[in-house]
């Protein structure tokens, strides 16, 4: 499991690699007056990088989203990196499945060993799946509030 931790960390430290870069990075990275220009006009700022990435910090996620599309339209694209983060850590997929992949190592070598374990894994995973169903039920009659995340979190 470090293995690919530590890889993608040298990976993502290669100098002037761009790997972990997005489209709206490697743009200003460039330094393109033209193109600068453009992004400083949509941002009502100053065609300087410190000064776009101080008025991006400060946009909604949408208007930020919008910069990144117009970085991509202009030729950029984000990094190998960078799309991973996106697809596998931003949408919180990534965690999800590590765990999933350590509970299925884990449950399944006592499962295989002695057969009858399956009745008692199948209830753990019923008492987790339950939790996570009752935890959605109290918000939905008004009892507890509990977002999906929590009731997840709490299973």
């Amino acid at each position: 499991l470090l293995l690919p931790i530590g890889f993608g960390g040298l990976l993502s430290n290669i100098p002037e690699a761009g790997m972990a870069l997005t489209a709206l990075e490697s743009l200003l990275a460039h330094h393109d007056a033209g193109q600068l220009a453009v992004i400083a006009a949509k941002l009502n700022c100053a065609p300087d990088v410190h000064a776009i990435k101080e008025a991006l910090a400060l946009e909604l996620p949408s208007v930020q989203s919008q910069m990144e599309n117009l970085a991509v339209d202009m030729g950029y694209t984000p990094g190998v990196l960078a799309l991973f983060y996106k697809v596998a850590i931003g949408s919180g997929v990534a965690p999800l499945v590590i765990f999933m992949g350590v509970g299925a190592m884990t449950d399944f070598g006592p499962l295989l060993a002695n057969p009858r374990t399956l009745l008692l894994g199948a209830a753990a995973q019923f008492g987790i799946f339950a939790t996570v169903l009752g935890a959605l039920t109290l918000n939905y009659f008004g009892l507890i509030s509990f977002t999906l995340p929590q009731a997840a979190a709490i299973g």
